[in-house]
C-alpha cells in the first residue's frame, strides 16, 4: 500500500466498512441505514483532504462543495471517470475486501490497491480480540492499578463463567462499529444474555466478554501510520447516547480537549501511556497498515479513585474523533469550543444546521452552527459552536 503523503489521493466514505469486514466478501450489500449514511455522508473528506484529492461523490452535491470552498479553506473536488488516471493512492474510511472492490468498480487499478494478503491481515487485526493483546502489554509496562482484560469466548459455557464472575458484562461482536453490536447484561436476563451471545458466536465465531464498568468519560487517543512507524497525532472526547452508539464529539483545541480528561487523571499517566502505546501500535500494526487510527479509552470510578482503561477497542480506520480533531485544527477560530454531532431520523432535515448562523472571521467558524454534510433527509452531521462552551 503506498505511503506517500504527497500523491493525489481519491477518497471514499464507507462507513459500513466495519459490517463488511465481519462478512469478510467482496460483494457486500450494506443495511439501509448505512447506505444511507455512506450517500449523505460522501463528502465529508472535504474537511481533511487537499486541493489537488478527489472523493467520490455525486456530482449534484457540487453546488454545495463550491459553498464550503467560499466560506472556509477546504480542499478535494468531486471525482469522475475521467479523473480516475491522476490518482495514486487510494484513502477509503476503511479497508475491506468491498472497499477495494468500490474502488475498482469505480475504475481504479488494481495495481495501487491493497492486496488479499495486505486486506486479510487488516481484518485479523480489526477483531476486537486485539483489545487484548494490547492491553496485556501495556499492563506489562506500566502495571496499571485495578486493570482488567476483556475475553474471546467461542461457546456459552465461556459466556456464562465470565457473566458469573463478574456479574455486570458488555458482550461485543468482534467487528462492529459506532457501538453496534454491544449488548448490556444488565438491560437482559441470563438465558436472553446467553442466546444473543451464542447468535454472534454462529456469525463471527467468538464473541468478546468484557467487564462493566463505572464510567465517567469517553476518550481516545489518535494515531498515525505511515507503514514503518505509528505517531501520536492527538486526543479527541467524545459522548455516547444511552444505547452505547456514538453520537458525537467535543470540538476544541488540544489544550482544550486534553483538559477534559486531565481534570480526571494526571497528564503525566496519560502523556506516559501515550508513549508507550505508539511503540506497541509501531510493533504491531505500522508493518500492516497506513493511515489514521485510534484507541478508544475510558476514565471509570473504582472506589472513588479515577483511572484509566487503556484500551476499550482500536479503530484500525477513520474515526469521527480524528474528523473531530482535525477540523478543529484547521477550520475552529482560536478561542472557540463546542461539539460535533451525528444525528439520525427518518424525518430529519436541515433547517437547523445551516451557515446562515454561523459567524465565520477568516475562514474560521468563531460560533454558530454549520452542516458538515449537504442537506439530508434522513443524516445531520453538523457542528455547534459557541465562545462560552464548557464541558
Amino acid at each position: 500500500m503506498p505511503t506517500n503523503l504527497t500523491m493525489p489521493r481519491l477518497y471514499l466514505f464507507n462507513p459500513e466498512n466495519d459490517l463488511a469486514l465481519a462478512l469478510d466478501k467482496a460483494q457486500y450489500t450494506a443495511p439501509p441505514n448505512a447506505q444511507l449514511l455512506h450517500n449523505a455522508g460522501a463528502l465529508l473528506p472535504i474537511w481533511f483532504c487537499k486541493n489537488e484529492d478527489q472523493i467520490i461523490a455525486n456530482s449534484n452535491q457540487l453546488n454545495w462543495l463550491d459553498q464550503q470552498k467560499k466560506l472556509f479553506n477546504v480542499g478535494g473536488s468531486i471525482s469522475t471517470l475521467n479523473s480516475i488516471s491522476e490518482i495514486s493512492l487510494c484513502t477509503p474510511w476503511g479497508w475491506s475486501y468491498n472497499a477495494r472492490k468500490q474502488f475498482l468498480d469505480f475504475g481504479i487499478n488494481q495495481n495501487i490497491l491493497p492486496n488479499n494478503d495486505q486486506l486479510n491481515k487488516i481484518r485479523e487485526l480489526s477483531h476486537r480480540r486485539i483489545s487484548i493483546e494490547i492491553n496485556t502489554q501495556i499492563n506489562e509496562l506500566l502495571a496499571l492499578p485495578h486493570s482488567t482484560n476483556p475475553i474471546e469466548a467461542t461457546n456459552e459455557e465461556m459466556v456464562a463463567d465470565y457473566l458469573h464472575k463478574h456479574q455486570t458484562i458488555f458482550l461485543k461482536s468482534p467487528w462492529s462499529s459506532s457501538g453496534r453490536g454491544i449488548v448490556n447484561s444488565s438491560k437482559l436476563t441470563k438465558n436472553e444474555l446467553i442466546r444473543r451471545a451464542k447468535g454472534i458466536i454462529n456469525r463471527q465465531g467468538a464473541v468478546m466478554c468484557e467487564k462493566a464498568l463505572n464510567k465517567v468519560h469517553d476518550f481516545a487517543v489518535l494515531f498515525y501510520s505511515n507503514g514503518k512507524q505509528v505517531k501520536y497525532q492527538g486526543l479527541s472526547s467524545f459522548f455516547n447516547s444511552d444505547a452505547g452508539a456514538y453520537s458525537g464529539n467535543i470540538i476544541g483545541s488540544q489544550e482544550f480537549i486534553s483538559k477534559t480528561i486531565t481534570k480526571y487523571i494526571n497528564p503525566d499517566t496519560l502523556n506516559q501511556l501515550t508513549y508507550e502505546l505508539s511503540k506497541i501500535l509501531t510493533s504491531i500494526i505500522a508493518p500492516h497498515y497506513s493511515g489514521y487510527l485510534g484507541v478508544d479509552m475510558m476514565i471509570y470510578n473504582h472506589n472513588g479513585e479515577y483511572l484509566i482503561a487503556p484500551c476499550i477497542e482500536l479503530n484500525l480506520r477513520m474515526t469521527m474523533g480524528i474528523v473531530a480533531m482535525l477540523w478543529s485544527n484547521n477550520h475552529l477560530a482560536q478561542g472557540s469550543h463546542g461539539v460535533m454531532k451525528v444525528e439520525y431520523s427518518p424525518l430529519s432535515s436541515h433547517t437547523k444546521t445551516t451557515t446562515k448562523e454561523a459567524l465565520i472571521l477568516d475562514k474560521k467558524l468563531k460560533s454558530g452552527t454549520i452542516s458538515l454534510i449537504p442537506p439530508d433527509n434522513h443524516f445531520k452531521i453538523y457542528i455547534e459552536v459557541s465562545n462560552d462552551y464548557s464541558n
